[in-house]
Formats: C-alpha cells, sequence, structure tokens
C-alpha cells in the first residue's frame, strides 16, 4: 500500500515515516489490532503523549520514536504474560 487512511492512532511505523514510500497492508492491519488490543487491556491508547498530542504530526512522531510500554499500575492486575507478548508481537516496530 502507498496511501493512508484510518485514525491516526493505529497507525504503523511506516505509515508514519516520511522515507517511506510503500507498506505491506495486512501487516498495517496486525498493528492496529495490537493497538487495539492494547485498548482493551489497559483502556489507553498505547501512543498518547498526553503533553503533546495536539495534532496529527505529533502523533506520528509519537509512533515513530517511542516503544509501546505497558503502565506501571496495570503490571499489579491479573495482566496474563502470554496476552501482554501476543500484545508486544502485534506491536513489534519491524514488520
Amino acid at each position: 500500500m502507498s496511501k493512508t487512511a484510518g485514525t491516526y492512532h493505529f497507525f504503523p511505523p511506516e505509515c508514519c515515516d516520511p522515507d517511506i514510500d510503500s507498506y505491506s497492508g495486512k501487516q498495517a492491519d496486525i498493528w492496529a489490532l495490537g493497538v487495539t488490543l492494547y485498548c482493551m487491556i489497559f483502556n489507553q491508547l498505547p501512543f498518547w503523549d498526553h503533553e503533546n498530542s495536539e495534532n496529527e504530526y505529533t502523533i506520528l512522531e509519537f509512533i515513530l520514536k517511542n516503544e509501546v510500554e505497558v503502565p506501571e499500575t496495570s503490571r499489579k492486575d491479573n495482566v496474563s504474560k502470554d496476552l501482554i507478548d501476543l500484545m508486544y508481537q502485534m506491536l513489534d516496530k519491524n514488520p
């Protein structure tokens, strides 16, 4: 694929990089499912810069430059390690 469409918070890193001209639609879908899984587990978006998420450019840059992190408060909850592993695999920045 060469064009982007959808919600910025669900864009894979390859859609956020202006130097990349095309990307795999299947891999982008897996990434978006990983973002959805993260939202279902932790009730928040994985790539959300609370201080600088005012426009799409800052959102795309945040996705491109930051790694996904498990929220500190949820580490105390009973979240399956296998579920977390699946989420990390889906949100791997190397498609």
